[in-house]
C-alpha cells in the first residue's frame, strides 16, 4: 500500500506491505525479515552532515552482516538478497546518487543535491528487493525529515515488523468498527 496524507499543500509518501491473508508464509518471512533489517540499516545511517554515499557505505557494512546470517529457502531468494546488497554497494560509489526522492509540494518533488544531508531536507527512502523469477517485489517507504540533531521519521508508528503486522491484521477493520458505513 503506497499511501500518505497531504497536509497544507505538502505531500508525503509512505509504503507498507503485508500478506493479504494476514500471516507471513515461511518464504515471505525469510525475505521480509531480511529486507526490514536492511531497511533499518539504511534508516539508522541517515543523519545530518553525511552524504547519501556515506549513508549507503555505512548501511552496506550492516547489510553484509545481515546477509551472512540470513537463511533462505530457495537459491533464487539468496541470489536476490545478494543482488539487493550489491546494488547498494555499487550505488555508494556514485557521486551523484541520492537516497530516494524529494518530497515537498509534489510527492516526487524536483531537485538534486548530492551534498551532505542538512536540516530541512525532506525525502523518502524506498529500496526494492526483487525476485524476478517469482515476481516478488518488496518495498517499504518512509518520509524522512533531517533535523539539527538527527532525523524525524513521522511514519515509524506504522507497523513494519512481522509480529506487529500480523497482530494488526487480526483486528477489526473499518467495516466491522462502523457497520453502518457500508450501507447506503
Amino acid at each position: 500500500m503506497d499511501y500518505a496524507p497531504d497536509v497544507g499543500y505538502y505531500m508525503s509518501d509512505i509504503t507498507r506491505q503485508w500478506p493479504v491473508n494476514g500471516k507471513f508464509s515461511p518464504d515471505q518471512r525469510d525475505l521480509y525479515e531480511f529486507y526490514v533489517a536492511c531497511y533499518r540499516a539504511l534508516l539508522d545511517a541517515i543523519r545530518p552532515g553525511v552524504t547519501p554515499q556515506q549513508v549507503k557505505k555505512e548501511a552496506v557494512v550492516k547489510m553484509d552482516a545481515i546477509l551472512a546470517r540470513s537463511k533462505f529457502s530457495k537459491d533464487i531468494y539468496a541470489k536476490g538478497a545478494k543482488e539487493f546488497v550489491d546494488s547498494y554497494r555499487r550505488q555508494a560509489e556514485w557521486a551523484r546518487g541520492g537516497l530516494g526522492h524529494w518530497v515537498g509540494m509534489s510527492t516526487h518533488d524536483v531537485g538534486f543535491d548530492s551534498g551532505p544531508l542538512r536540516p530541512g531536507m525532506v525525502f523518502t527512502i524506498e529500496p526494492a528487493l526483487r525476485i524476478p523469477e517469482e515476481r516478488i517485489y518488496i518495498r517499504l517507504e518512509d518520509l524522512i525529515v533531517i533535523t539539527e540533531k538527527g532525523k524525524d521519521v513521522p511514519s515509524l508508528f506504522v507497523p513494519m515488523d512481522i509480529p506487529a503486522i500480523e497482530k494488526l491484521m487480526t483486528e477489526d477493520g473499518m467495516l466491522q468498527r462502523y457497520p453502518g458505513a457500508s450501507s447506503p
